[in-house]
């Protein structure tokens, strides 16, 4: 190993080649500040700063871009210790009794495993085995 100095903040670092100008913390400053450069080439009304700069975007709820729809939200609250079918502990989902994803009522949510949720969403042919539209 190498040791030398940066030429931003002149501490000293270990490197693996005698090229190298930056720490880590200042490679990353760096690298961070031309990634805000680059955008604001592309997007003039963005000001220079972490993220787009604006805090209502990256809030949590509807106004995040990131947001769909709040499905994610009662997993948090439902707790999967066993299937209310076979009573199965392995591979387990949460179902929606009305098959509305948006509905996340407590008491609209039912533990299933895998295979449970399976039977119930998709029907079989007794004979043939073919799956069958429901």
């Amino acid at each position: 190993m190498i040791y030398l100095n940066c030429i931003e903040c002149n501490t000293t670092f270990e490197a693996k080649r005698k090229d190298t100008k930056y720490c880590k913390p200042c490679k990353k400053k760096r690298r961070s500040y031309q990634v805000m450069i680059s955008r604001k080439k592309k997007h003039p009304e963005i000001e220079l700063g972490v993220g787009s700069g604006n805090s209502k975007t990256n809030a949590a709820g509807p106004t995040n871009k990131a947001w769909k729809t709040g499905i994610q939200g009662y997993r948090k609250l439902i707790k999967k210790e066993k299937c209310n079918y076979c009573g199965s502990i392995k591979n387990l989902v949460v179902h929606h009794k009305d098959e509305n994803r948006h509905n996340n009522e407590l008491n609209n949510l039912q533990v299933l495993c895998k295979s449970c949720h399976q039977k119930y969403h998709v029907k079989r042919c007794s004979q043939t085995g073919q799956f069958l539209a429901k």
